[in-house]
C-alpha cells in the first residue's frame, strides 16, 4: 500500500501545469503574469514595462515556492528586478522561524502558531471552502514582499457563471484585492486599486500576454500629484507647517501620520477614519528625543548596503575625523546631491549600485544617503510620503538620522543646505531591513488619491495663516496676482499664459507679445548649475534664499522688452 501511494505521489508530482494571464494597468495591456504548477513547486513571474516622465521602466518580480505534500511551505525565493541589478530573498521555514536570506544578510522571523500554506494548498483550500455567497477562509502565507508571515482573508462576494468572485485582504496592506477562482481554485482573474488605476491580471494566451507592450496615457504620472492651494517662494525656509489632507474617494483609509514631527493639529480630527480629513502640523525638527535608536538603524541590509567598500570609502573620505553627527550628516547630504543624477527609470536600486552608475529617483538619493550614514556611524533610515516642489505635492523619499537622540530629515534629491525643511508629509519611515514593503503598502494607495492644502506657514519667526479659499493665482483683465509668492504683474499688451503650469516644469507663468515671449522660472538654488542663455534669450537670474527667480526674454529686443516688463513687476513679502 506504502508503494502504491508512493507512486501516486510521484506521479502526481510529475504533473506540470503552465497559465498565462495579461496584466493590466488604467485598462491599458503592460506585461504578464505567468504561473507554473511542478509538483511540490509553484513559480509564479509577473512582468511589466512602463514610461515614466519619458522613462521606459521594466519591472520582473519572480517567486518560487516549494511545499511539503501535506501543503506546507518549506522554501521560498524571490527575485525583484527594479534597475539594472535584480535582488534576490530566499526564505525556509526552520521550526518556529523562517529564516531570511537577502543580499549577503540572515535574519529570522516569528512563525507563530499557524501553519504556513504554500500557493498550492491555498488553491486546494480556496475549491473546497468557497462556494457560495459568505463563505470565508483565514490562513497564513510568507509574503515576500512584507519579508514576514501573514494572515490572509477570503470571503466569497458572488458566485459567476464560470467562477466565484472572491474579497481577499493580506495583513499589513492597506486595500484589498478582488479574486476570481475557478472550480479547482486557481484564478482566472484579479484586480487591485492602483495609483494609475486598476492593476488586473486576466487569464489568455501564452502569445497575448508575452505580446502586451501597451502605452499607458503621457499624463498618467501627473494624476498621482495633488496641486497645492498656494505656490511657496521658498519652500527650503519653512519651519513648520500645517495641512489639510483630503481623501478623494469614500473608501480610502489615511494611514496615521503621527510621528517625532508630525502631530495632529486637533484633537478632533480622527487618524484613521473613512473619508475624513486629517489636519496636521509638520515641524523642521522635533522637540522630542529618542532614548534609544535600534541597531537595525545602522546595520547593513540589500538596500541599504553600508558594508560595501566603495561606500565605506566615500563616508570615511567625506566625514574624515568629524566627530559631531550633524555636520557629517550635512556633508554626505551635500555629496550626494551634488553626484547623483536623477533618472526617472529606475524605481528601486541597491546602494552597490547607486554608488557605481550614480543615477536614480528620490528614492536612490535617499538609499545611497542612508548608506553613507551608516557607513559613517550615524543611523539612519528611510522616510517616504509626499513633498511641496513646484505648486504641486508628489510622492517622495527622503532620508532621516538620528542626531543626539532626535530623527532629523536630510534631503539630497530636493536639496538645500542643513536639516530638510517642514515641506515634507511622511507616511512612515524604515530602516529597509524587510526590503520596505510595509512602507510602500501604506503609501501606494495615496497616491493620486488625495488632496493636500497649506492651512498655515511659518517661517523666519513669523506665521501666516491661509484662508480655506486661497488659490495658487489670480488673473484680472491684464494683471496677475501670486499672492504665495508675494508677486504681482501688470501686464499691459500681453497674453498670460501657462499660469496654472507646475513640476516637472520650472515654469510659473508666461507673458506674450507678439513675438515677444517672457516666462517667469522658479528653480532650486542648490546645488548650483550654470545657466546659459540660448541664442536670442536674455535671461535675469535673482537668488533668494533657497530659490533662484528667473526672467526669461525671448524675441526682439529681448533684453530691452524685459527691462521694461520688469518695471511692471511688484514684489511684497510672499505669504
Amino acid at each position: 500500500m506504502k508503494r502504491i501511494l508512493l507512486l501516486l505521489f510521484l506521479a502526481l508530482s510529475a504533473f506540470s501545469e503552465e497559465r498565462w494571464y495579461t496584466y493590466y494597468v488604467a485598462d491599458t495591456p503592460v506585461g504578464y503574469v505567468s504561473e507554473t504548477t511542478d509538483g511540490p513547486r509553484t513559480e509564479t513571474v509577473v512582468f511589466a514595462r512602463l514610461v515614466r516622465l519619458g522613462k521606459g521602466i521594466e519591472m520582473r518580480f519572480a517567486t518560487s515556492a516549494f511545499e511539503s505534500a501535506a501543503g506546507d511551505l518549506e522554501t521560498l525565493t524571490y527575485e525583484a528586478q527594479l534597475s539594472k541589478q535584480a535582488t534576490r530573498l530566499e526564505a525556509r521555514v526552520d521550526g518556529d522561524r523562517v529564516r531570511i536570506v537577502s543580499g549577503g544578510h540572515e535574519r529570522a522571523v516569528e512563525r507563530g502558531t499557524d501553519r504556513i500554506l504554500g500557493p498550492a494548498a491555498v488553491a486546494r483550500m480556496s475549491a473546497q471552502k468557497l462556494r457560495t455567497a459568505g463563505d470565508a477562509i483565514e490562513y497564513a502565507i510568507f509574503s515576500p514582499e512584507l519579508q514576514r508571515v501573514a494572515r490572509v482573508k477570503r470571503r466569497v462576494l458572488a458566485v459567476e457563471t464560470d467562477s466565484v468572485k472572491v474579497e481577499e485582504t493580506l495583513e499589513g496592506m492597506p486595500v484589498a484585492r478582488t479574486l476570481w477562482l475557478d472550480a479547482r481554485g486557481v484564478m482566472v482573474a484579479d484586480s487591485l486599486p492602483g495609483p494609475f488605476g486598476a492593476m488586473r491580471s486576466q487569464r489568455s494566451t501564452r502569445e497575448a500576454a508575452l505580446a502586451a507592450n501597451g502605452t499607458l496615457p503621457a499624463d498618467l504620472y501627473e494624476r498621482t500629484v495633488a496641486r497645492s492651494n498656494v505656490r511657496l517662494a521658498d519652500a527650503a525656509a519653512v519651519d513648520r507647517l500645517v495641512v489639510r489632507i483630503r481623501p478623494r474617494e469614500a473608501s480610502l483609509v489615511l494611514p496615521d501620520f503621527t510621528t517625532h514631527n508630525q502631530q495632529l493639529w486637533s484633537a478632533r480630527t480622527p487618524v484613521r477614519a473613512l473619508n475624513q480629513d486629517v489636519t496636521l502640523e509638520i515641524r523642521r525638527q522635533s522637540q522630542e528625543r529618542t532614548e534609544t535608536i535600534a541597531d537595525e538603524f545602522l546595520a547593513p541590509n540589500a538596500i541599504v548596503e553600508s558594508d560595501n567598500p566603495e561606500i565605506a570609502r566615500i563616508a570615511k573620505e567625506i566625514a574624515g575625523n568629524e566627530t559631531d553627527a550633524l555636520r557629517k550628516a550635512q556633508s554626505l547630504t551635500t555629496w550626494v546631491a551634488e553626484h547623483m543624477s536623477m533618472d526617472a527609470g529606475i524605481v528601486l536600486a541597491p546602494a552597490s549600485e547607486l554608488v557605481r552608475d550614480r543615477r536614480g529617483t528620490c528614492m536612490g538619493f535617499a538609499t545611497l544617503l542612508a548608506s553613507l550614514a551608516r557607513a559613517a556611524g550615524v543611523p539612519s533610515r528611510i522616510a517616504m510620503g509626499y513633498v511641496y516642489y513646484g505648486g504641486i505635492w508628489g510622492g517622495h523619499a527622503w532620508t532621516e538620522m538620528a542626531i543626539d537622540g532626535r530623527w532629523l530629515p536630510f534631503d539630497a534629491a530636493v536639496y538645500a543646505p542643513g536639516v530638510a525643511s517642514a515641506t515634507r508629509i511622511a507616511a512612515g519611515a524604515s530602516s529597509f531591513a524587510d526590503g520596505g514593503g510595509e512602507l510602500h503598502a501604506k503609501l501606494g494607495p495615496m497616491f493620486g488619491h488625495i488632496d493636500v492644502d497649506i492651512l498655515e506657514i511659518e517661517q523666519g519667526g513669523r506665521t501666516t495663516r491661509i484662508a480655506p479659499s486661497q488659490t495658487p493665482f489670480r488673473i484680472a483683465g491684464s494683471t496677475y496676482t501670486n499672492a504665495g509668492l508675494g508677486l504681482r504683474v501688470k501686464a499691459n499688451g500681453y497674453a498670460i499664459e501657462r499660469a496654472d503650469s507646475t513640476w516637472p516644469s520650472t515654469l510659473v507663468v508666461a507673458f506674450r507679445r507678439g513675438e515677444t515671449n517672457i516666462e517667469l522660472h522658479q528653480r532650486p538654488r542648490f546645488p548650483a548649475a550654470t545657466i546659459e542663455p540660448k541664442d536670442g534669450e536674455t535671461i535675469v537670474a535673482m537668488p533668494e534664499g533657497g530659490t533662484l527667480w528667473m526672467w526669461k526674454a525671448a524675441g526682439p529686443r529681448a533684453s530691452e522688452e524685459l527691462r521694461r516688463f520688469l518695471a511692471n513687476v511688484e514684489k511684497s513679502r510672499p505669504l
